[in-house]
């Protein structure tokens, strides 16, 4: 399951209260992606968490094979499919799964990756920042599909994000490339 998370989180870029908080409802068009290719799969995701009403985010089409995994999880532990109200991430007693803290620390000792080179703790919320870099460093996303998506302000990732851009670009400023 921590697994899953992990791959979910990396490319969705969803906050950690937004993954705890979903519930197979929340997720349309996995049905249609079980039965089609994983690169043509499309489901949208209506994301819980920071406001009242849901905030809708298109996953990379990779997210359909995991949530997929999941569900054969479920089905193999519980013997039946989840209904529409039940939570994706949930423990062996079928109940909402509220952190993966413990888990995802001990995988960071094991892998002795716990702090970044700067010294600051990976946590889950690290996989929304690889999220965000990596779809910035795609030069057909600009902030603004990138803000709505993620369902944050232009701001928010010009704050956090706005070293990510120049370095990455850089041959197009040099002129590497025409313009």
């Amino acid at each position: 399951m921590l697994h899953n998370f992990i791959m979910i989180a990396a490319d969705t870029g969803m906050r950690p209260k937004e993954m705890f908080n979903l519930n197979w409802n929340h997720i349309e068009g996995l049905d249609h992606a079980r039965q089609s290719r994983a690169k043509e799969a499309r489901i949208r995701i209506s994301a819980f968490g920071k406001g009242r009403n849901p905030a809708p985010l298109i996953p990379k089409s990779t997210v359909a094979s995991q949530l997929l995994n999941i569900r054969r999880i479920y089905k193999f532990r519980f013997g039946k499919e989840p209904t529409a109200e039940m939570p994706v991430f949930c423990n062996l007693k079928g109940e909402r799964i509220t952190t993966f803290n413990k888990s995802l620390n001990a995988l960071l000792d094991a892998c002795d990756l716990r702090t970044d080179a700067h010294g600051q703790k990976f946590s889950s919320y690290s996989f929304r920042h690889y999220y965000a870099t990596q779809a910035l460093r795609d030069p057909q996303i600009d902030v603004y599909k990138l803000g709505t998506n993620m369902r944050t302000s232009v701001a928010m990732i010009e704050r956090y994000y706005s070293d990510v851009i120049p370095e990455d670009h850089a041959a197009l400023f040099r002129g590497d490339h025409e313009w």
